[in-house]
């Protein structure tokens, strides 16, 4: 694109050296391009400025100075140290650090703060207290307070046909509540064969729980009879196997 006149040399000096006018500035004041400019500079043998020179320009127009300056006074809305910001600047609540917002924030304890949806509620294990988003409390029937209370209730309550992917159980299925029986006999022996007294550490598996009165006898109806925990011992898989031949 070349330009609509001709540059006279002293003009562009003005220009570019005196007045340190960028390339695209001096490009828009002559109405061409910049690659004129550049050919231009090289032939009138005007040296390009440096990013020094710029910058030293740029320093001295800072503040009021700036022909562009349009700031403002603020107060910080914690300490009262005075701030400057942008006239555009629409925030309530002005601070001069990261450290006095977070003072100020951490004063806005429950509904004081305006971002606050939250409610107190219980866990459905253990009754403990806890805080929980109003997002959650509306999508979930069911609070806990951890992890480990949450697979506590489950084990709990949701048994058999309650669970959404049960199919009827399995050829040894031994009732709903096999499972949380079988963890009480466990608890209740420490974890111990009461045969031969070895631990879940020697036998580095938790030991077997055995049924003294076969649960054919009482059957599938009768499972709650049957998983009593006065018909239930723990043993390890050597001691339950010689219950099962009748060996003494």
């Amino acid at each position: 694109m070349k330009a609509k006149y001709h540059i006279q040399r002293n003009i562009l000096y003005q220009k570019y050296k005196v007045e340190k006018l960028s390339l695209t500035k001096c490009a828009k004041f002559f109405k061409c391009s910049t690659s004129p400019i550049r050919r231009l500079l090289r032939t009138y043998k005007i040296s390009f400025n440096s990013r020094s020179e710029m910058a030293k320009k740029r320093s001295i127009l800072k503040g009021n100075k700036n022909p562009k300056w349009k700031r403002i006074e603020m107060k910080c809305a914690w300490c009262g140290k005075i701030v400057v910001r942008k006239r555009c600047y629409k925030a309530k609540k002005t601070f001069c650090s990261q450290k006095c917002r977070g003072k100020w924030l951490s004063t806005l304890l429950g509904k004081k703060n305006p971002n606050y949806n939250s409610q107190v509620v219980k866990c459905d294990w253990c009754g403990k207290k806890i805080v929980k988003n109003l997002y959650r409390i509306k999508h979930h029937k069911h609070h806990f307070c951890c992890r480990k209370h949450n697979g506590l209730w489950k084990a709990e309550n949701l048994r058999g046909k309650k669970v959404y992917n049960w199919k009827g159980g399995y050829d040894s299925y031994y009732g709903e509540n096999w499972l949380v029986q079988r963890r009480k006999a466990l608890g209740r022996d420490n974890y111990t064969c009461q045969d031969c007294r070895k631990t879940t550490e020697d036998l580095k598996k938790n030991p077997d729980v055995h049924h003294k009165t076969p649960f054919r006898e009482f059957g599938l109806k009768n499972y709650q009879k049957a998983n009593s925990l006065n018909n239930l011992i723990s043993l390890c898989a050597s001691c339950h196997s010689k219950q099962h031949n009748n060996i003494s």
